[in-house]
């Protein structure tokens, strides 16, 4: 069984990076809205560019999924749309077709929870996950999230309102009323 990390991009994991997108591109395009018949390598390029501007702003911590073996870039994850006041976070995922069911999304997932309650002091980590991406679902279930029901047409993908599983991640560390 592989061992997966997640880490920075660097500018030189534009080629792997754009590799295991168009790979992917028929499973992931289904339920990731940025990814059009237009993504191209230059928008990888102003990905990662963004990517690791946002990083060391703290705007958002987006990483690539890397087997720890031969480094290979499995997919991608990250923590975004921080609700400061709050303390709250999405968390998302999604890995390249020839590496799913390898348990690399559900690694990736622990590490991003355990760097938003240990490193940047979050109290809810939100998955939101359109109905029909049973893949995501499992992963959400698999690491303890909380399903919280369904949301009307919580996602936008493309041009289409999709509804949407909300599950979360409680830090255990927060003091909680009730």
């Amino acid at each position: 069984m592989s061992q997966f990390a997640i880490r920075k991009y660097e500018e030189s994991d534009a080629g792997e990076f754009f590799e295991a997108i168009e790979e992917s591109r028929d499973h992931i395009s289904h339920w990731m809205s940025w990814l059009t018949p237009e993504f191209s390598p230059s928008d990888v390029h102003e990905w990662i560019a963004e990517c690791r501007r946002d990083f060391e702003t703290g705007i958002k911590y987006e990483h690539l999924i890397v087997d720890r073996g031969n480094g290979q870039i499995v997919g991608a994850c990250g923590l975004n749309s921080f609700g400061r006041l709050d303390k709250l976070c999405n968390l998302g995922y999604w890995v390249r077709a020839s590496r799913l069911g390898e348990g690399a999304a559900t690694r990736a997932t622990e590490l991003l929870r355990d760097l938003a309650f240990e490193e940047l002091d979050i109290i809810r980590i939100e998955i939101v996950i359109a109905v029909g991406n049973e893949a995501s679902h499992q992963v959400a279930r698999h690491v303890g999230a909380i399903d919280e029901g369904i949301q009307n047409a919580r996602l936008l993908i493309g041009e289409v309102a999709h509804d949407a599983r909300m599950y979360s991640m409680i830090n255990p560390r927060v003091r909680r009323s009730g």
